[in-house]
């Protein structure tokens, strides 16, 4: 089997870390805690389970499902069949549900019963039949769907018989667009193995590590996939997030990873004063840049070790990090530097043209190059071509300047306010609105003026 595959590193785990645990569910019963072994025996029956229905190499396998145990099964069960994996957002509406269905021709849904009436508005807005599957363990299984534990009930535990190799399509995400459906981006064998070495760091075999991410984000693959490959264990959690530092205490975790919205309700909540973190190394905060007074708050409640950084659903890990050692009274307002084997540029906007960069200390379009960038949106070539440059750069969107070589995000270009001639970035007078004290959140946006 090739090495630079996902199926790779959970068969390998299963080899070197058997009685280790793999997945657990936070606040889930004994049965929902798998060793590695036990794992990729499961998952090795899924796919033969999958496979008996007709699930096929290259086929789309879509999943609308939580942040489980169960999701990370059949998420390495399609990938031992060759299969693609595709995570649907589970808040979004049941139309542009299936529209993200039908733009990657899955012809495969498995899903939470909790989902239910989302799937059956799927199915009826969809001219295609579609093999639907229900994680029965989780819930009754609708009469219009098949239960998971039934298509594997005659499977064995026995590895496909399929050549799987780092440049077939491991899985689909969909980025998260400001406008119109969310983009379906291919990401290869190849390029994930290469996130899992960005991602690694420092994790290592004893780390119990959460992943509270959604399904249908970059996120919840970056946590999971990592986890896997070094032989750490992921724990995972779909519930109230106020109940975090409850499952930190509970399961001895060692990081935690969220974005900013769920850390500040966290922080509200009073939870983290309440139970032991002394198990916590590390936090790490997404989706936008940390303030300050959201990092003191972290290091004085959770951990010292308090780290962010940049990137998208198109780089897949390849970014900018930004660690606690390189944090200060400046930095802190930065996302960090290019991290290993990756590259960032600030150029004209608009120039599309990689080797016209900006002076330092100018705001510029952000761009990005490193091993798990994605090269192209499914079935869409116009859009490729627009996303993706040929030489591996990918056009963000994001506007930002670098000075001494810290990358500092003004906002997106989307998100740009003109004010007599002026540019005005919505995030950066945000930042300055929450720094008050009075202030919780605050969202800027602009509006016609006759000046």
């Amino acid at each position: 089997m090739d090495v630079r595959t996902i199926p790779f590193t959970l068969n390998r785990a299963a080899r070197w870390h058997p009685e280790r645990e793999a997945f657990v569910q936070g606040f889930g019963d004994d049965g929902r805690r798998y060793t590695y072994a036990e794992a990729n025996d499961e998952a090795r029956r899924i796919a033969q389970g999958l496979a008996s229905i007709g699930v096929e190499t290259g086929d789309h396998v879509a999943l609308l499902n939580d942040s489980n145990v169960e999701h990370a099964l059949a998420h390495y069960a399609c990938t031992k069949l060759g299969a693609v994996p595709a995570g649907l957002h589970t808040r979004e509406a049941p139309n542009p549900l299936a529209a993200m269905v039908e733009q990657i021709d899955a012809e495969t849904l498995l899903f939470h019963p909790d989902y239910t009436d989302t799937v059956d508005r799927i199915r009826t807005e969809r001219d295609a039949d579609m093999e639907l599957v229900a994680f029965d363990g989780l819930g009754e299984t609708p009469a219009f769907a098949r239960s998971l534990s039934a298509v594997t009930a005659d499977a064995e535990a026995v590895e496909p018989d399929v050549e799987v190799s780092e440049n077939d399509v491991a899985y689909i995400n969909f980025s998260s667009g400001s406008t119109g459906l969310p983009k379906p981006l291919v990401t290869r064998h190849g390029q994930i193995t290469e996130m899992i070495h960005i991602e690694a760091g420092g994790t290592t075999e004893e780390g119990r590590i959460l992943n509270a991410f959604g399904t249908g984000f970059m996120g919840w693959e970056n946590v999971t996939l990592t986890n896997v490959a070094v032989g750490a264990t992921t724990v995972f959690h779909d519930g109230d997030i106020e109940r975090v530092a409850e499952l930190a205490e509970r399961e001895q975790l060692t990081r935690i990873s969220l974005i900013t919205t769920p850390w500040r309700i966290l922080l509200r909540s009073g939870a983290l004063t309440e139970y032991d973190l002394d198990s916590v190394e590390s936090a790490g905060v997404s989706g936008e840049p940390i303030t300050p007074e959201l990092y003191d708050e972290l290091r004085e409640k959770v951990t010292e070790e308090v780290g962010t950084g940049y990137g998208l659903t198109e780089t897949m890990g390849s970014g900018t990090s930004l660690p606690s050692r390189f944090i200060d009274e400046e930095t802190i307002h930065s996302v960090g530097k290019p991290g290993p084997s990756c590259d960032v540029r600030v150029i004209e906007p608009g120039s599309r043209d990689p080797d016209t960069t900006v002076p330092d200390g100018e705001v510029g379009e952000v761009i990005v190059n490193g091993p798990s960038v994605c090269s192209e949106v499914y079935d869409a070539p116009e859009l490729s071509a627009e996303l993706f440059h040929e030489d591996g750069w990918v056009f963000t969107g994001d506007r930002g300047r670098i000075v001494d070589g810290f990358l500092y995000l003004q906002g997106r270009s989307d998100n740009m306010i003109i004010s007599g001639g002026i540019n005005v970035y919505a995030e950066r007078v945000e930042a300055v609105l929450e720094g008050h004290p009075a202030i919780a959140e605050a969202a800027v946006v602009g509006t016609p003026h006759e000046k």
